[in-house]
């Protein structure tokens, strides 16, 4: 039997070579769409100065979340080497990047390039749905508040997932090898380096907070609308495509990029807006390709690769987030 790598290797070979070379460049001008849309938070920020109004608060928040979930989406890339390669130039602006959504760079590197990409929806990925055996108490209350499944329909608290997940894996960092928080379904290790690296991290997110504090006039109330409620729009904007990327797809005992993934339509507007981060199937085929490609990508997939490639709608992949059970079924024995 072939083994799931050679598998990949002939899927990576099959697509790369119809595509043009430009898709596996760097796009470096995508840091002028970062600079715009920090140009536009900033002057959203300092707008809070001038008004009291409740509906005027709530459409800033709205920009602000805009803006900060778009940046994320280019951090994203910017993480796996699609926008520059240069490394420290990269980690300063991922480390702002990053650290604007309240996120320590190191903790996104480990977690996602270096560990959920290398184990997608197998037991040892970070991001995937906790199975059976793992159902504690802490578990289940967890799930229960934050995971869509059947019997809680349309739980507004799935929303904001991406806080308590960010929560839990920068806590996880200072854990002991080996060891991890119950509510992390599996964590990479760190050593001593890492772990100072995201204590500087964590400052500079405490400095960006305090920043925003100063721009919105130094007022509390203002604060709230500009930071806790934007955090919760902003996670809602990125929970809206994250779980769709492999609830919906069964756990496995390797890395497979189609078995593992589903990819969503959304209307072109937000397919621009937000930097094809739809195509997520694309994603896990080719990381460190320049998003701009991703549709070229998923006409090859859907046509040379139909039977295991997945993308549906939005609204109908979420319907099906809804009939999910609590937990995932653990991995099938693997083939002899």
């Amino acid at each position: 039997m072939r083994s799931a790598l050679h598998g990949e290797t002939d899927l990576l070979q099959d697509i790369a070579g119809r595509l043009p070379a430009a898709a596996f460049r760097p796009a470096p001008h995508k840091l002028w769409f970062i600079a715009a849309h920090l140009l536009v938070a900033i002057a959203a920020y300092c707008a809070f100065r001038f008004t009291d109004s409740t509906a005027v608060h709530v459409l800033l928040a709205l920009l602000l979340a805009h803006c900060l979930s778009t940046i994320a989406f280019l951090a994203h890339e910017l993480s796996h080497g699609s926008i520059i390669r240069s490394g420290r130039l990269r980690y300063a602006l991922e480390v702002f990047c990053w650290g604007l959504n309240l996120i320590p760079a190191t903790v996104w590197q480990r977690v996602h390039n270096q560990t959920h990409h290398r184990a997608a929806n197998t037991l040892g990925d970070p991001d995937r749905q906790f199975i059976a055996a793992e159902a504690g108490w802490p578990v289940r209350v967890y799930s229960r508040l934050f995971y869509p499944q059947r019997g809680l329909p349309w739980n507004p608290l799935v929303a904001f997932h991406f806080v308590p997940y960010i929560l839990r894996n920068t806590l996880a960092v200072f854990y002991a090898r080996g060891a991890r928080p119950a509510v992390v379904p599996a964590k990479p290790d760190y050593t001593a380096a890492q772990r100072g690296r995201v204590v500087f991290e964590l400052l500079i997110i405490v400095a960006i907070q305090v920043a925003i504090f100063r721009l919105v006039g130094a007022n509390w109330a203002n604060y709230f609308w500009a930071s806790p409620v934007v955090v919760l729009l902003t996670s809602a904007v990125v929970m809206a495509y994250v779980f769709t990327n492999h609830f919906l797809n069964p756990l496995g005992h390797a890395r497979d990029p189609l078995a593992s993934t589903t990819s969503v339509v959304v209307a072109p507007l937000f397919d621009r807006l937000h930097f094809n981060f739809s195509y997520h199937s694309e994603h896990h085929v080719f990381p460190h390709m320049n998003s701009d490609f991703y549709p070229q990508v998923s006409e090859l997939l859907a046509s040379r690769h139909g039977g295991r490639y997945r993308r549906m709608p939005i609204g109908e992949a979420w319907r099906r987030l809804w009939q999910l059970d609590a937990f995932a079924r653990t991995p099938a024995n693997k083939a002899d």
